[in-house]
């Protein structure tokens, strides 16, 4: 099985936890309600891997969903 991390980064509002979730199979689209991430989430799936690479096995996947909000801003270093 292989790994992968991916970071979903970018501006306050610009859509990072609803293509976290339609990814993770959290959501199939987008949601009525906006939902600030605080600080950070983590949202694990596993995949199948594309034909070309089907060798490999399943895919363990981890999407960090990153708060865009400035005022987490001492977390994105370390992050």
């Amino acid at each position: 099985m292989s790994n992968i991390k991916l970071l979903v980064v970018g501006p306050l509002k610009s859509g990072k936890s609803t293509i976290a979730n339609i990814i993770g199979e959290i959501a199939d689209g987008l949601g009525d309600i906006y939902r600030p991430t605080h600080g950070l989430r983590v949202v694990e799936c596993e995949r199948d891997p594309p034909p070309a690479v089907a060798s490999f096995g399943k895919i363990n996947l981890e999407l960090w969903d990153v708060s865009g909000d400035f005022k987490y801003e001492k977390c994105w270093a370390p992050i």
